[in-house]
């Protein structure tokens, strides 16, 4: 003989069975991320249809459908459903993903200099991410001639070769390839 677990709702002769739809697979099933990942929902059941939130409430027939992969770019709870005609919906699948991206402190401009006297040099800061951090230059924008940057450190330093203003964009990259941009002003005098 086979056992059947029935749950039944007293006073009203309805009985619900246990879904025999299959619990949808979230991939990647959360965790920390460096800038933005790529989800994707799947169902064993044939042609079962799968709905999906964000916000970490329980999906309805309502919620966006899960067709095809998505990509998550600020933290968020994932939680995915199984829905296939009348059956009863599959259990509630669910991953939380942190989305840790570096953040640029420094603010600017940075600390002007003069023409051939040694930059006082300033220590470029950043929060948030995975150290260690890389920095550098990013683009057509450039450091004033004779300053360097120190892609390990964050320290800017040199002697400055000639007067001028310069707008670098500065690249911070952590340990776990999350990026953050930030333009700078430089006046050397």
């Amino acid at each position: 003989a086979t056992r059947m677990d029935v749950t039944t709702t007293l006073g009203t002769g309805v009985a619900s069975l246990p879904s025999s739809i299959a619990t949808p697979t979230i991939t990647p099933n959360g965790g920390a991320v460096a800038d933005s990942v790529k989800v994707s929902l799947k169902c064993a059941t044939p042609k079962a249809v799968i709905h999906y939130t964000l916000d970490g409430s329980d999906p309805t027939t309502s919620s966006p459908l899960g067709k095809s992969a998505f990509t998550l770019i600020k933290s968020a709870t994932v939680k995915a459903v199984a829905f296939l005609g009348t059956n009863t919906p599959s259990a509630v699948a669910s991953a939380t993903f942190t989305i840790s991206r570096p953040s640029i402190t420094t603010v600017g401009p940075l600390p002007s200099g003069t023409a051939g006297t040694m930059y006082s040099g300033v220590t470029l800061a950043a929060t948030g991410g995975t150290a260690p951090y890389k920095w550098k230059v990013v683009g057509v924008s450039k450091l004033p001639a004779g300053l360097k940057l120190n892609g390990s450190t964050g320290v800017i330093s040199g002697t400055p070769k000639a007067a001028g203003t310069v707008t670098p964009t500065i690249e911070v990259l952590d340990a776990k390839k999350g990026t953050a941009l930030q333009p700078f002003s430089i006046t050397i005098n």
